[in-house]
């Protein structure tokens, strides 16, 4: 688990975005539903992953900004333009974290047998990631509060 926690932290580092869906294979030469890096983490219940994601992109989201309003290229772009990308990773990262969380809560991990090394098990295991999303800055949004509500039995969801 350390060399693929620190291959995460590596790669974000180096600019990857754990909160950009991508599509994957199904195992069966069929493409999956796209799903991030974070909610891979998520559904495998590998809580230290899915930390150390989000940790990852927080602290290098700085740096990235830095980078991109110093970079010559776009100088001439109006500030406007700089405070529209960062909203968006920030909206794209949120978006994540949200669906994250929900994943979580309403058990759809899809979580690998096996090999549990580094994994939370079980329900309460993706409670604990659901926890450290939270405290990690994570929240529910209102489209997937509205899913939880509706996923809860004898909750009144409008």
């Amino acid at each position: 688990a350390p060399t693929r926690n620190v291959l995460a932290r590596l790669v974000i580092a180096a600019g990857a975005n754990p909160h950009v869906e991508t599509a994957r294979d199904a195992g069966n030469g069929a493409a999956a539903n796209p799903e991030s890096a974070l909610g891979s983490a998520v559904a495998a219940g590998d809580l230290a992953l899915a930390y150390t994601m989000v940790d990852s992109f927080a602290a290098s989201s700085a740096a990235v900004r830095a980078a991109r309003r110093s970079d010559p290229r776009l100088r001439d772009r109006p500030a406007r333009f700089f405070d529209d990308a960062d909203m968006r990773e920030e909206a794209r990262a949120a978006s994540s974290l949200s669906s994250a969380i929900l994943r979580c809560l309403v058990g759809d991990g899809e979580g690998e047998e096996g090999d549990s090394n580094g994994k939370e098990e079980g329900p309460s295991g993706h409670l604990g990631v659901a926890v450290a999303l939270y405290k990690a800055g994570g929240r529910l949004l209102d489209r997937d509060l509205h899913e939880l509500a509706r996923r809860i039995p004898g909750s009144t969801s409008s």
